[in-house]
């Protein structure tokens, strides 16, 4: 084999070597793109069920609180009926052995002072926020793992 044969014989051996190195780099990058890629799909789903859960909480406080409101509306009108039947000669007496008590007394609440005032009405439990920190290592050891120690 002459010189110039040797030559173009090593440079076809490098070109096959750095072809078939550079086809392996190149599903790499590609690898490495889709993994980028879903990663970022991971904190895209987090912020849209944040939001998600955000929204459904504050549809649930709108609903008790709608509720609640009922509650009161009806608890007022049953009182006025009582109040009507009894002003049209009813004793409490036959209206309560008839299954109509009279209305409850309104119930005072009291708030320790420490505690502010609610936003929702009276006897309404708000539902609390996610904490999506809640259970990660973010918030220290667990207690397994505070026991392996």
């Amino acid at each position: 084999m002459d010189a110039r044969d040797a030559r173009r014989a090593a440079e076809k051996a490098a070109r096959d070597l750095i072809s078939t190195r550079a086809a392996l780099i190149g599903e790499l990058g590609v690898a490495a793109a889709r993994h980028t890629d879903t990663t970022n799909a991971v904190t895209d789903a987090q912020h849209h069920a944040e939001a998600l859960l955000d929204e459904a909480r504050r549809r649930g406080n709108q609903l008790v609180r709608d509720a609640q409101t009922a509650v009161e509306v009806t608890a007022a009108a049953c009182a006025a009926a009582y109040d009507s039947a009894t002003a049209a000669g009813w004793t409490p007496a036959e209206l309560d052995q008839l299954g109509f008590p009279g209305p409850a007394a309104p119930r005072r609440r009291t708030r320790p002072a420490d505690r502010p005032a609610s936003a929702t009405a009276p006897g309404v439990r708000s539902i609390a926020p996610h904490d999506p920190t809640v259970g990660t290592q973010a918030d220290g050891p667990t207690a397994r793992q505070r026991a392996a120690s």
